[in-house]
């Protein structure tokens, strides 16, 4: 087995990164079949995408990724990333990858001048907690809300209801 290689994620690794989110989703026991080949291509390799994306390769294949979004944290005056997917193909495991993966990040991160990595897991995903334990200096306790489905379209139009009442006051 040779040694994984850590690089940027290009379009030709699509199908690559969606069975690896889907093998993520299916380890949380979270819907595995709501993304697609289309979302990969727009969300994630797109034009338009708002991730940067590091792929592992062993022997040829995709065997983990990181899925990082741009973040500031206020209380540390600090640029970063929030690591939004950390996935290691199972068979895969035990070998290093997921360190180099976060290595990966934290000099990309860097690279910007950036100073930290922003990680969260479900409670119940016990090994990330314990490789995160190695190698966090800081752990916090945090409740995290989703405002998502109906909930964010209710949200939303509240916005949109308050600007339609704004133009409507400069008409009048």
């Amino acid at each position: 087995m040779s040694a994984a290689t850590i690089r940027r994620a290009v379009p030709g690794d699509a199908e690559a990164l969606l069975e690896l989110a889907r093998g993520l989703a299916r380890s949380q026991k979270e819907p595995d079949d709501l993304l697609t080949l289309g979302f990969v291509h727009r969300d994630m390799l797109g034009e338009d995408a708002t991730v940067e994306l590091l792929i592992a390769e062993a022997d040829g294949k995709a065997s983990g990724y990181i899925m990082l979004l741009p973040a500031y944290e206020a209380s540390y005056v600090s640029r970063g990333f929030y690591v939004s997917h950390l996935y290691v193909a199972e068979a895969m495991r035990g070998q290093g990858i997921g360190r180099r993966l976060m290595a990966e990040a934290a000099h990309l991160a860097k690279s910007r001048g950036g100073g930290h990595l922003w990680l969260t897991m479900l409670p119940k995903n016990t090994a990330a907690d314990r490789f995160y334990r190695r190698i966090a200096d800081i752990r916090i306790d945090v409740v995290a809300h989703v405002v998502a489905n109906e909930a964010f379209d209710r949200l939303a139009a509240e916005a949109a209801g308050d600007a339609a009442g704004a133009a409507n006051d400069k008409k009048g």
